[in-house]
């Protein structure tokens, strides 16, 4: 996890005392709670997601046009952290 350093210390480049305290800073932000918001924030997103690559589709008669999924990828996450992270209801359509 050398590389990982240029980043500064986290969680996976200490050891010791160190690493208990990233791990006791970072522990109350992955609970139940946390999970249950970002899998439902996945699943509307990606709900919404798929909806409009079926609206495009119809518009063109059943062909879906080609798409870069890396930058679609990049947008779906961007949208659930700003909506479980954030709390800004954001929208693929918006």
């Amino acid at each position: 996890y050398k590389t990982l350093e240029f980043y500064g210390q986290s969680i996976l480049t200490t050891e010791g005392s160190d690493w208990r305290r990233h791990r006791r800073i970072a522990t109350p932000a992955f609970n139940e709670a946390g999970n249950a918001l970002v899998w439902k924030e996945t699943v509307r997103i990606v709900n919404e997601w798929f909806a409009e690559l079926d609206t495009r589709a119809q518009a063109v008669g059943g062909a879906c046009a080609p798409f870069t999924i890396n930058a679609q990828q990049a947008l779906a996450t961007l949208l659930i952290i700003s909506s479980a992270g954030f709390g800004r209801c954001a929208s693929w359509n918006e």
